[in-house]
């Protein structure tokens, strides 16, 4: 059985066979003999040539037009309608689906490999019309630019696809569309993503969406059967032994499941729970059990899904580590992510060897900036080349109360950092040092409580270092002995931003080569978290009710991450015994929402970045064999799967409209 990548050769295939039969077996209608007078015969004549004549030049238009569209078709041409303007070339905007969902694995793969296999196609596809592609990520709702040559699966990979959050995929489609600046248009739309693995609950509303914004569609789609697999949420304490193993298990198929789903850790079977899910549906599973051991411990889970009416086994394994700590995001600038000199790789050194487990480090990619930068505590920005492309994003985030640190270098374009009110100083001209050039400390308070760093700069040598001007509400920390502002504080909102005048790596000193740069670092990063307010993290999904006991909520307020407040959300009720207890129903947006109580602030995370859950979210392929040493073999779990990867467009309806031609030219050679 052939398995066709484009359906319009069924069409093709009678197209070419018709006319081969019509002229093998010379179809036409019986010639009958006319007895008549010969004026009469004439006339006839006359009239027949005439006729023959308008049935030719009816014949030679109609074969031209068949020609015409089967060379359309063929061709590949995708008209633009209901558009008054059509660009030849431009920007293609990809929509990407990068939920978890897309992580589960059908014929051996997980779908997002199919995915990117698709992107790669589509890509080369329109080589000629795409100019550049841009990439929206629909869980983190931000986009990413790339030229077509830099495209390959290993990058799309680690760039599209990350531990995001579950989506609505009818939401967070419209959400994405409604991006696009005014000034911008896109020659090409495509969404990539597997119909099956959301829960659509408005498919019509989904299919007009797709059909106003002209969306090409191309889906994985799994076998219309059940496909029941397990979305990762977490693990929420009870008390302090208990524990909650929160998991989703999620029907993907077209008939509804019945199934068991049982976790076990080692070879000890922890607990089953039977489901039944309708299709298209997901069903919460919680598993409890008491934690005697440490808490803090790392680890391993395994999970399997079984039903009577499929025949795979379907297995995950989870790896727990705690996730408390500090937070820190490192936002490399470099134009390699892999650069084993670049700040990012001698900061998260550092960092590493003095607070351990204490902080959580994050490394992204300038144009990775997450929407969400409320989740970290610190965030350092290392040799960017532009800050005006999300001013808007960081001033929200040190306005808010959070810790920057921004490191300058030889990439840095001086009149966009400039042209941001939140850096402390103005920035100038790069100039070179003397050799012997070292630091100086202007605040004492910088010493900290790990050592006294007056006197360990001393020797540290400057090759490079930007000029500044800092104004009246700028606090110098550090100076080289020549003067120069090296480590500048500025207040700005609730939050701090500092500023480091040359580069934290060895392009412009030998700082990181010296036994004083670890205790530089640590004193820094010290700080940066004194005076962080360390919020209780609730996770709820979109009008959940959660409930808090034993807290002072008379004059509870919640607000949005701009700052605005969110009515009818939280009602404060009296208890019996004195006390008080907040209801909180979370909103219906996905995000992040902060509620004040006089005695307690709350951080309210709805349906979002699940990095922050004590659930280290690791692809299982890497779990299993952990898992298998703590003596208990995994059988990794294998979906059936078919490739459907183009819905019926333009080609197909032209072929059709060649077929309709053909049939009239055989309706007018057989009124010949």
């Amino acid at each position: 059985m052939f398995d066709f990548q484009n359906t319009g050769f069924l069409y093709a295939i009678p197209i070419i066979l018709i006319p081969i039969i019509i002229h093998l077996f010379g179809i036409k209608r019986p010639i009958s003999q006319v007895f008549a007078p010969l004026p009469l015969l004439l006339l006839i004549k006359n009239r027949i040539i005439k006729r023959k004549r308008l049935h030719s030049l009816l014949l030679i238009l109609l074969r031209i037009l068949l020609i015409l569209l089967i060379l359309l078709s063929f061709a590949g041409l995708y008209l633009k309608i209901n558009k008054e303007v059509s660009k030849s070339s431009g920007k293609c905007l990809l929509v990407v689906d990068n939920s978890p969902s897309v992580n589960v694995h059908s014929g051996g793969r997980a779908v997002r490999d199919y995915l990117v296999d698709e992107i790669e196609k589509y890509v080369k596809e329109n080589s000629s019309v795409c100019e550049k592609i841009v990439f929206h990520r629909l869980s983190e709702q931000d986009r990413l630019e790339f030229g077509t040559e830099d495209l390959k699966s290993d990058i799309l990979t680690r760039r599209l696809f990350s531990n995001g959050r579950y989506i609505r995929l009818y939401d967070e489609l419209a959400l994405a569309l409604k991006q696009n600046p005014t000034d911008e248009s896109f020659v090409r739309t495509a969404l990539f993503s597997d119909l099956y693995l959301h829960s659509i609950e408005n498919i019509s509303a989904l299919t007009e969406l797709i059909k106003s914004y002209n969306i090409e569609v191309r889906n994985i789609m799994l076998s219309p059967v059940s496909n029941a697999y397990i979305e990762q949420r977490g693990f929420e304490k009870v008390g302090d032994n208990d524990m909650f193993l929160m998991i989703d298990v999620i029907n993907g198929g077209e008939s509804p499941f019945y199934g068991t789903v049982g976790l076990f850790e080692e070879n000890q079977k922890i607990g089953v729970e039977s489901v039944n899910i309708p299709p298209h549906s997901r069903k919460d599973v919680r598993f409890r059990f008491v934690n005697e051991a440490n808490l803090d411990r790392e680890r391993y889970f395994k999970i399997q899904t079984s039903g009577d009416d499929f025949d795979y086994d379907n297995t995950e394994f989870l790896y727990y580590k705690n996730q408390r700590g500090r937070k820190v995001l490192l936002v490399n600038g470099e134009p390699s992510s892999v650069e084993m000199k670049s700040e990012t790789f001698f900061l998260s050194s550092a960092i590493k060897s003095y607070f351990g487990d204490a902080v959580q480090l994050f490394t992204v990619l300038e144009d990775m900036l997450p929407e969400t930068p409320e989740l970290y505590d610190v965030i350092v920005l290392s040799n960017l080349n532009r800050l005006s492309n999300n001013s808007d994003l960081i001033s929200r985030y040190i306005k808010s109360g959070g810790r920057m640190l921004i490191t300058l270098g030889v990439r840095v374009d001086k009149g966009d950092y400039n042209s941001v009110d939140f850096l402390p100083c103005k920035v100038s001209e790069l100039t070179d040092m003397k050799s012997e050039e070292g630091i100086e400390i202007y605040d004492s308070s910088f010493k900290g409580d790990l050592v006294d760093t007056s006197s360990i700069f001393k020797k540290v040598k400057i090759q490079k270092i930007f000029d500044v001007a800092c104004g009246a509400s700028s606090k110098v920390i550090l100076r080289t002995t020549g003067g120069k502002p090296l480590l500048v504080s500025k207040r700005y909102g609730d939050g701090f931003v500092y500023l480091y005048t040359t580069s934290i790596d060895m392009d412009m000193n030998d700082l990181p080569i010296r036994k004083d740069y670890l205790p530089f670092v640590a004193t820094l990063f010290k700080s940066m978290f004194s005076g962080l307010i360390a919020k209780k993290i609730i996770y709820a999904r979109p009008y959940e009710e959660i409930s808090m006991n034993g807290v002072s909520c008379t004059d509870a307020k919640m607000l949005n991450i701009r700052g605005e407040m969110v009515e009818n959300r939280l009602t404060c009720r009296s208890m019996p015994d004195g006390s008080y207890a907040l209801n909180i129903r979370a909103p219906s947006d996905v995000g992040f929402y902060e509620v004040n109580m006089s005695d307690t602030e709350l951080l309210l995370v709805v349906n979002a970045d699940k990095r922050e859950s004590e659930l280290v979210r690791l692809p299982s392929e890497q779990i299993e064999p952990l898992y298998q040493k703590k003596g208990q073999a995994g059988h990794g779990g294998i979906t059936p799967f078919r490739l459907g990867n183009r819905n019926m467009n333009l080609i197909e309806f032209l072929l059709l409209l060649a077929a309709v031609v053909l049939a009239l030219e055989m309706f007018v050679m057989n009124r010949r």
